[in-house]
């Protein structure tokens, strides 16, 4: 088989990995830019429909494998900081809270030393 005789099908089978194209085209499909082109392409009343003639003139990039794979790693990489971030703001909110609760706990119960410090501040 020549170069000229390969399809799509044979190039895609032989040169791209199932698993890394099929995360790095379901990141695409979640993307803003897919989702923007994908509004403004649908037909219908209600506008939820997208003829299969209309999706297949979305472009779509495709880079070489590589990176795919520097692609998928790196929105990975940020959905974890993502969740690390997330964690510690929830740290953060809880540790506030309960130092809130001090601080009102100890100038509603007469603590006068709290009181002092606080008209101090405020003065």
């Amino acid at each position: 088989m020549n170069k000229k005789e390969l399809s799509e099908r044979d190039i895609c089978s032989k040169f791209i990995s199932p698993a890394v194209i099929q995360l790095y085209l379901h990141k695409l499909i979640l993307s803003p830019y897919f989702q923007s082109l994908v509004l403004n392409r649908q037909t219908g009343a209600g506008r939820g429909g997208l003829p299969k003639n209309r999706m297949d003139l979305i472009p779509v990039a495709l880079p070489p494998l590589a990176e795919q794979v520097r692609v998928v790693q790196k929105v990975g990489e940020l959905i974890a900081l993502c969740g690390r971030l997330e964690e510690q703001i929830r740290n953060t909110q809880t540790v506030r809270s309960r130092l809130l609760e001090s601080i009102l706990s100890r100038a509603l119960n007469g603590d006068e030393a709290l009181g002092d410090k606080l008209e101090a501040s405020n003065g």
